[in-house]
C-alpha cells in the first residue's frame, strides 16, 4: 500500500470518526431526555398515589426504560464502531509515521554522505591550491626596498564582505598592506596603473577575482589583465584569490588566469587565507 493511499485512509477514518461523533452526541442527549422525565415520573409516585395512578406511571416508567435501552444499545453500538475507526487509524499513522522515519533517516544518510563527500573535495581543493600557491612563489625574492609586503586589488563589492578583513588578516600577522579603500572612484582603466603603482611598492599582488572585479569595461579591459598575468615584474608575482567565482567560470573568462589561480574564499576563511600567504613570506625570508 502507497503512502498516498494511507494517508487517504487515514483522512477517511477522521471524516467517519467525525459523523459517529454526531451521531454519538445526539443519542447522549435523548438518553439524558428519557432519564430525566423518568426520574420526574418515579419521584412523582407517592403513598397517596391511586393505584389507576399509580398502574399508568408504572407503565410510563416501563416504556422509558425500554426506550433508554434501546438508546444505550445503539449509543454501545456506535462506541464500538468508533473506537474500531480509531484502532484503524492507529495503525494507520504508525505506518506513515514509520514510513516517515525511515525516509528521513534515508535523507540524513544521504545528507551525512554528501556533507562527507563535499568536505573531502573541499580539503582536496584547498590542498591543492595551497600547494599551487606555494609552488608559484619558489621563484619569489623578497626585497628591502619596498614599503609594503602586500598590494590587494578587489571591486568595491567586495571590499567589506572579503578585501578589508583580509587585509586586516595579513596585518594581524606582521605584514605591512596597502590596498584602496575607496574602489568605487576608479575608472575604467584605472586599475592598470594602481597595480603598477601597487606592484612598485609591494612585494607582490593579490587581486580578489569575482565576478564584479571581471564586470567588462568596468575596471579592465580583458587583454590588460591577461598582460598582467603573462609576465613577471622584477620578480614580483601576482595571485588571483576567487571570490564568489567558480574556477570554471574563470576559466570561461580567460584560461590564461585561471592557470595562475591560487587560492579560493570558498575553502578558506580571510584568517585562513592569511596564515597560508604569511606563511609563504616567512619561508622566503
Amino acid at each position: 500500500m502507497s503512502l498516498e493511499t494511507v494517508q487517504k485512509n487515514i483522512e477517511s477514518f477522521n471524516a467517519q470518526i467525525a459523523v459517529l461523533d454526531e451521531q454519538k452526541a445526539g443519542i447522549e442527549a435523548v438518553i439524558s431526555n428519557l432519564q430525566k422525565e423518568l426520574a420526574q415520573i418515579e419521584n412523582s409516585i407517592t403513598r397517596h398515589t391511586s393505584p389507576a395512578a399509580n398502574k399508568s406511571k408504572n407503565t410510563e416508567i416501563i416504556r422509558y426504560k425500554s426506550d433508554i435501552l434501546k438508546k444505550s444499545t445503539e449509543l454501545d453500538s456506535l462506541l464500538k464502531k468508533i473506537e474500531k475507526l480509531q484502532q484503524k487509524k492507529y495503525y494507520a499513522e504508525k505506518t506513515l509515521q514509520k514510513a516517515h522515519s525511515k525516509e528521513q533517516l534515508k535523507q540524513q544518510k544521504q545528507i551525512d554522505f554528501l556533507q562527507k563527500q563535499y568536505e573531502k573535495i573541499a580539503a582536496d581543493q584547498k590542498k591543492r591550491q595551497k600547494q599551487n600557491f606555494q609552488n608559484a612563489a619558489v621563484d619569489f625574492e623578497v626585497k628591502t626596498d619596498c614599503d609594503y609586503d602586500v598590494f590587494i586589488s578587489s571591486a568595491k563589492e567586495d571590499m567589506q564582505t572579503f578585501a578589508a578583513p583580509f587585509a586586516q588578516a595579513l596585518e594581524s600577522k606582521g605584514l605591512k598592506v596597502w590596498y584602496n579603500k575607496n574602489p568605487s572612484i576608479l575608472l575604467p582603466g584605472d586599475l592598470n596603473k594602481e597595480l603598477e603603482a601597487g606592484l612598485k611598492k609591494a612585494h607582490f599582488a593579490i587581486l580578489i577575482i569575482s565576478c564584479d572585479y571581471l564586470l567588462p569595461n568596468r575596471y579592465w579591459k580583458k587583454s590588460d589583465l591577461e598582460l598582467w598575468f603573462t609576465k613577471q615584474i622584477e620578480h614580483k608575482l601576482i595571485f588571483p584569490v576567487l571570490h564568489k567565482i567558480s574556477l570554471q567560470e574563470l576559466t570561461d573568462y580567460s584560461p590564461t588566469i585561471a592557470k595562475k589561480a591560487a587560492l579560493c574564499t570558498a575553502t578558506a576563511t580571510p584568517q585562513e587565507l592569511a596564515e597560508d600567504f604569511a606563511s609563504i613570506l616567512k619561508d622566503q625570508n
